[in-house]
């Protein structure tokens, strides 16, 4: 048996993607490295580098909760950079569309009754690459296929569930407050402003 092949880094982001939008869920590094190689089949010491890829590329939130820096990506925001991608896809390819054809109508107007011309050779080029380029486009627009009805209820029912488990952790956060509070006599903007809690903070409504 031949041995089994490794992970590439591009579907070790995926997966990690996936490990953060099926559980709606926070983790902190140390979680991370633990959970990732039994659910997803990544190597602790890689999830590192592939966190920081999905951070840097905005998929994945980041911030400091006291002492503890927290990872999350609900399925909320997974959806809405989704549909942003799509959109502009579909823009990209109507304007080349809209492009190609002006450049064929220039490529019709040059074949009337003239020579072969450096111009021409370059607007037939033109026409070969954004063919190419809209065939490109046109394989991933296939790949948002998966935005049918059912699948909109599914990114509902984690919007659900990532909805409730943040205002899990607000509660928590409140109930922490709140000890700390009464046991030590702080003042309640001391202790936000000691660990890093924004004063909007609230819980989520549906």
């Amino acid at each position: 048996m031949a041995p089994r092949k490794g992970l590439s880094f591009d579907e070790k982001r995926e997966r990690l993607m996936e490990l953060f939008t099926q559980t709606a869920d926070f983790f902190t590094l140390k979680e991370l490295e633990k959970i990732a190689p039994k659910r997803k089949g990544i190597v602790s010491q890689s999830v590192k580098e592939v966190l920081q890829s999905l951070v840097d590329d905005n998929m994945v939130n980041t911030d400091k909760c006291g002492v503890q820096t927290v990872f999350w990506a609900l399925p909320s925001e997974a959806s809405q950079k989704r549909h942003a991608t799509l959109h502009n896809l579909q823009q990209a390819v109507e304007h080349k569309t809209t492009e190609k054809a002006k450049l064929a109508k220039e490529v019709e107007k040059l074949e009337q009754g003239r020579e072969d011309t450096q111009e021409r050779r370059h607007l037939l080029e033109q026409i070969s690459q954004l063919e190419k380029r809209k065939k490109e486009l046109d394989v991933q627009l296939n790949r948002f296929a998966e935005f049918d009805p059912e699948e909109m209820e599914r990114l509902k029912e984690h919007t659900r569930i990532a909805r409730e488990s943040t205002n899990r952790w607000v509660d928590n956060i409140f109930n922490c407050q709140s000890w700390a509070v009464n046991k030590f006599y702080m003042d309640k903007r001391d202790f936000s402003k000691q660990f890093g809690i924004p004063e909007e903070l609230d819980y989520l409504e549906g």
